[in-house]
């Protein structure tokens, strides 16, 4: 057996052990498990014969772990959060889809279909949201995202070029990152996550901030992705405005030098794709053509359905307003929602974004009142987010991120802020844990 298989067998175990007692090591081993997708890497070839489900085990340990550290929980005295409540009412519209629309056929589900995988991600969201609340889980969570980056950055520069489809790196990671647009879109999300690491730590911080950032730009380079290019370059215009006055500086600086960098890592393929986006003529495929086209006859589908075709059905109603993409994907992430689930989903799509936005301009407006570093932590965290989730919302004008897992990470992660400045200005009183400890003990008592 491969060295690298049982280390990551030992790696797995220990997650699934862990978690039990930590429910946050659960989530962390989670986030990774998404993000390297071990199921599509040869090192995990060898166990495939023991039918190990890594997500679900990471899951229900993690459940479990919550059950018996409910007195410890930190998520403040509400148990559901505005964000929290409108991604549930998101969901529940999704399964209310399927009453008024036509079944999905098999060959467009996919291995789960979307409202299957929107309620694992939305009960992994909620795990999430109830356990990464402190200043110290959050800042776990940012480094996981760091050395997911890496690892996919990695995975990208080794990744030898004949494995590349048309000239383009797909199918790196776990299963969201089979396209190369999506891959690009996540991995240059990543880019203000690990800035903002970058900012707070040391110098052994510092390397590994520096080390993902080079191989994550590499990978979006690879992907050759022009909806990531808009992305980054969306993110990066609103970097300057957002950074706390007293980073504002070290962020400018920081994106001159990134720039500088990612010139040199341009190679003429990516620089020749990234020039269509200011004149589609100059584009070498007909991927401008079609997207539009695509997008024209998703209008005339939502015209013909203002409560949607349902959610999964895009797939399989297109080819009924334009023959010539039948199967194919709307490549937008707002053009899929609008199709799918109508005005109403649009409308609650739009309030989960600002939801989220409001959150983190209160989160960081509040933190500035704690005068502390724990306050300035919160600050930056809540700026890295907004960065991101700007980078990927521009990004998914040309790319259906709508059931994409890391799009809705960054959506609940204002959650985890928010909670996290709560208990960072008042501790959970102990008649609180105490009255958890009890509604724990019963559980486990009538199970």
């Amino acid at each position: 057996m491969p060295i690298k298989t049982i280390f990551f067998l030992l790696a797995f175990a220990t997650a699934v052990i862990c978690a039990l007692g930590a429910p946050l090591v659960g989530v962390l081993g989670y986030m990774l498990h998404y993000m390297i997708g071990p199921e599509r890497q040869w090192w995990a070839l060898p166990i495939q014969s023991m039918g190990l489900r890594y997500s679900f085990s990471l899951a229900v340990a993690t459940i479990i772990g919550i059950v018996f550290a409910a007195g410890r929980l930190k998520y403040g005295k509400s148990l559901f959060r505005s964000q929290e409540l409108m991604i549930l009412i998101f969901l529940g519209y999704m399964w209310f889809s399927l009453l008024y629309s036509d079944k999905t056929l098999a060959q467009f589900s996919g291995a789960d279909h979307p409202t299957i995988k929107m309620a694992k991600v939305v009960v992994f969201l909620l795990i999430m949201t109830h356990v990464a609340t402190t200043i110290k889980s959050v800042r776990l969570v940012f480094w996981t995202l760091v050395a997911g980056a890496l690892i996919l950055g990695v995975q990208a520069w080794q990744t030898p070029y004949r494995d590349f489809a048309k000239g383009r790196l797909e199918s790196v990671g776990g299963a969201d990152f089979a396209d190369a647009n999506t891959l690009g879109a996540f991995t240059g999300a990543m880019l203000p996550l690990i800035g903002v690491q970058l900012l707070q730590h040391k110098w052994k911080g510092k390397a590994l901030c520096l080390a993902a950032g080079a191989f994550a730009a590499n990978a979006v380079v690879l992907t050759r992705s022009r909806g990531a290019m808009v992305g980054i370059l969306a993110g990066t215009a609103l970097a300057g405005f957002l950074a706390p006055k007293e980073r504002r500086k070290a962020v400018i600086a920081g994106i001159v030098v990134a720039a500088v960098g990612a010139w040199f890592i341009m190679d003429p393929g990516y620089i020749s794709r990234a020039k269509s986006i200011e004149d589609p003529s100059k584009a070498s495929d007909d991927a401008v053509l079609s997207r539009l086209e695509i997008w024209d006859a998703s209008l005339r589908m939502w015209r013909d359905n203002p409560m949607g075709v349902g959610a999964g059905n895009f797939f399989q109603d297109i080819g009924k307003y334009d023959s010539r993409y039948a199967g194919r994907d709307a490549h937008s992430l707002y053009f899929r929602c609008l199709a799918e689930l109508g005005i109403v989903g649009i409308m609650l799509l739009g309030g989960l974004v600002f939801g989220a936005a409001a959150s983190l301009y209160n989160t960081a407006k509040e933190a500035k009142t704690l005068h502390s570093p724990e306050g300035e932590q919160i600050r930056l965290y809540a700026f890295g987010v907004a960065i991101s989730l700007t980078m990927l919302l521009f990004s998914g004008l040309t790319r259906s991120l709508l059931y994409v897992e890391g799009f809705w990470w960054l959506l609940a992660l204002p959650v985890c802020l928010g909670r996290a400045l709560e208990n960072a200005r008042e501790p959970l009183p102990s008649a609180v844990r105490q009255a958890r400890k009890k509604v724990a003990a019963k559980t486990i008592a009538s199970a």
